[in-house]
């Protein structure tokens, strides 16, 4: 149901940063990193079902919100308690999508390596700018590909996985790779 979906993103966003906390520590103490979640949000939260990027980004948990208010809560509530229930939730500032934010606050695309099979992204070209739209680059299975090889060859030192894209992708400091150090693997 549209209730357990928002307090399940309200519940990860909750966990970002601790795992950024315990990520970057993993970093300054020489490992690379694995970050693993269940869910990339992104079928509530990209352009190509409303959702809205800027200043403060698009927010997984405020789309399930819209979505639950104008679907139950429209058959119980009266036109006019709607409406003021509608602003008052679009005055909220829910979190920001979760895989998102931990992308964002360990460097961005061009230091984390993200094997997932969302299409799309938000990401901000400058540090406290405004939050855009991206298309991840097409391939799909094959981006997820790319991105491993830069993780594995030591390019980028944080890489995240989510469960729909971590059949058969080994992340192991296989004797193989360049990438040898020891991994801090955390689960959202």
């Amino acid at each position: 149901s549209a209730h357990q979906r928002f307090w399940g993103h309200m519940c990860l966003a909750a966990k970002v940063p601790g795992v950024v906390r315990l990520a970057r520590e993993a970093l300054a103490d020489g490992k690379a990193v694995v970050v693993g979640l269940q869910s990339t949000g992104e079928s509530v939260a990209s352009p190509n079902t409303g959702g809205k990027s800027g200043a403060g980004g698009c927010s997984t948990a405020g789309n399930i919100l819209t979505e639950l208010l104008g679907g139950c809560a429209r058959k119980f509530l009266s036109p006019e308690a709607l409406a003021r229930l509608e602003r008052d939730a679009a005055a909220m500032q829910l979190p920001l999508n979760p895989l998102d934010h931990v992308v964002d606050a360990l460097g961005g695309p061009t230091q984390v390596a993200e094997m997932t099979g969302r299409r799309w992204r938000q990401v901000r070209r400058e540090r406290g700018g405004a939050w855009e739209w991206e298309e991840r680059s097409a391939g799909g299975e094959a981006r997820n590909v790319k991105e491993r090889e830069e993780f594995m060859s030591g390019r980028k030192l944080v890489a995240i996985i989510s469960e729909a894209a971590s059949t058969g992708i080994s992340l192991h400091a296989d004797r193989r790779a360049a990438n040898q150090k020891r991994r801090g693997d955390f689960k959202m």
